[in-house]
């Protein structure tokens, strides 16, 4: 109960401290200015203007839930790019988005250029090619299945951040090691493509994360007589178990864009403690004092005899009496027969032990 009102406490205060944004409605869209300093909005108590959207261009594709709108216009033909930074999402799911040709709110005129259903939280960019210049375009941004986003917005001729969509780039060959919690990766680049690259960038996700955490970042340099260094390492410390994937992206010199030269799976664990090998047995004998007693032991897979020893039973000392076996668990005998007897028994005690999976011997 405690955790419930906790919950809907932030809840609460989360949905307090966001206001409506003025962007809500269509008539109040904003205008996004090329190359402009990202413009900061949020997905909080928005709510869906039904008259301006047209469902059955989008039904595929997404759920409208709490909407806002943008638009924006390029001066020629040209790539561009939707960069998204800082997204803070309150159930963790991100952002949706639509890109549309038509006359706002006359839902008729629309064309769906892009419909995203799900944009990951990274910094990421989605890259906008065939537009017409001088021409508004609409941005509809919606939190996905509901959510509460907070993030920045841009239009620009070059992006930043993560692609939404890796575009994959056969230039390296990665060697990577695993030694305890430390990953490192070398790779290394051919000559006659270096001069592409301005850097490299390392980033490492879980397989589910919807955000990659970014490692370092190389930049491409040359050595004292001017010529490209080919060779590059970037190293990692892992704090918990599990699978993470590496990705190593190489920023291009011109546009900036970053392609993915390779891509590693590294599985980790913890090592296991081994449990320490018991060497010995202990058994009850009910010998008299100053009993002399013979004792053999035998490897009872091959029946072979170990030990051979005669000894006087002394009542305060062999109460329980010790026999030492870790020499031939050693050498890999793993199951004993320890025979026991005195000058007067007519059959001799006889003890089976073996040493299990977790290096404990275990009476039969």
């Amino acid at each position: 109960m405690t955790r419930f009102i906790f919950l809907s406490f932030a809840v609460v205060l989360f949905n307090i401290s966001i206001a409506q944004v003025s962007n809500n409605d269509i008539k109040n869209r904003v205008d996004l200015k090329l190359n402009a300093d990202p413009t900061i909005s949020s997905t909080a108590q928005s709510n869906v203007e039904w008259s301006c959207v047209n469902k059955a261009l989008t039904n595929k594709c997404i759920v409208y839930h709490n909407d806002q709108w943008f638009n924006f216009s390029v001066p020629f033909a040209s790539t561009y790019f939707i960069n998204f930074t800082g997204q803070k999402c309150r159930d963790m799911r991100g952002l949706q988005l639509i890109i549309i040709e038509g006359n706002p709110c006359e839902t008729k005129t629309y064309r769906i250029l892009y419909c995203i259903s799900q944009i990951r939280q990274d910094d990421v960019f989605v890259q906008l090619d065939s537009l017409k210049p001088k021409t508004q375009y609409l941005l509809n941004i919606d939190g996905f299945l509901g959510d509460f986003c907070e993030f920045g917005i841009q239009i620009s001729e070059k992006p930043k951040g993560l692609p939404r969509i890796y575009q994959p780039l056969d230039t390296i060959k990665v060697q990577r090691t695993l030694k305890g919690r430390l990953v490192n990766l070398a790779w290394v680049v051919s000559e006659d493509k270096i001069d592409q690259f301005h850097s490299f960038k390392i980033y490492r996700a879980k397989p589910n994360d919807i955000k990659s955490d970014f490692i370092q970042e190389q930049t491409v340099s040359r050595n004292s007589y001017g010529a490209y260094i080919l060779n590059y390492t970037a190293s990692d410390s892992l704090q918990n178990e599990g699978t993470y994937i590496y990705r190593i992206l190489g920023i291009q010199t011109q546009t900036q864009f970053p392609f993915l030269l390779a891509t590693e799976v590294i599985a980790y664990s913890e090592p296991q403690s081994k449990d320490p090998v018991q060497g010995s047995v202990k058994l009850n004998l009910a010998f008299k004092d100053k009993t002399l007693f013979k004792l053999l032991v035998y490897d009872e897979a091959s029946h072979s005899l170990l030990k051979k020893q005669i000894a006087e039973f002394d009542l305060t000392r062999d109460r329980p009496y010790e026999v030492d076996l870790s020499e031939f668990i050693d050498q890999g005998s793993k199951e004993f027969m320890i025979l026991v007897s005195d000058a007067d028994a007519r059959e001799a005690l006889q003890f089976y032990y073996k040493v299990d999976g977790h290096g404990r011997l275990i009476q039969e």
